[in-house]
């Protein structure tokens, strides 16, 4: 599991002797190496063009945000097709995870899509997001 708390926080320099040396930019390429490798190619372009003009923790918090709202989008269209194959119509997953009128099968999904979407849903506030199943 990729975790992108660990890997924003380490791309960020600790001070401004750290700022630019090897530690600093290692780590800042392998942050934005595992961002490209989640976000479409069209929006990783964008990035990069916003990159031009940013300082290291600009960004950091944007690519964050980026990462966020792709797979916040991404959880969304993946809950509504599940809704739609279930022939259901809810509203949040976590208010029917006691929800007797469903399966288990059906209980269990929406546990594991809440839990998938409180990952996404933090990388604002944490600047950071651990990526992967489970």
């Amino acid at each position: 599991m990729i975790d992108f708390n660990e890997l924003a926080s380490a791309a960020r320099p600790t001070n401004d002797d750290d700022w630019g040396s090897e530690r600093q930019v290692t780590a800042q390429n392998l942050f934005f190496y595992e961002i490209e490798k989640v976000l479409p190619a069209d929006q990783f372009a964008a990035l990069e063009a916003f990159c031009l003009k940013a300082t290291t923790d600009e960004m950091v918090d944007e690519a964050i945000k980026m990462l966020s709202e792709y797979l916040l989008a991404q959880l969304t269209d993946e809950y509504e097709t599940w809704n739609k194959a279930q022939g259901l119509t809810l509203g949040s997953a976590d208010e029917h995870f006691f929800d007797e009128s469903l399966t288990d099968a059906q209980r269990a999904f929406l546990r594991d899509f809440s839990q998938r979407w409180e990952r996404a849903a933090t990388v604002h506030g944490a600047r950071g997001f651990a990526f992967g199943e489970g």
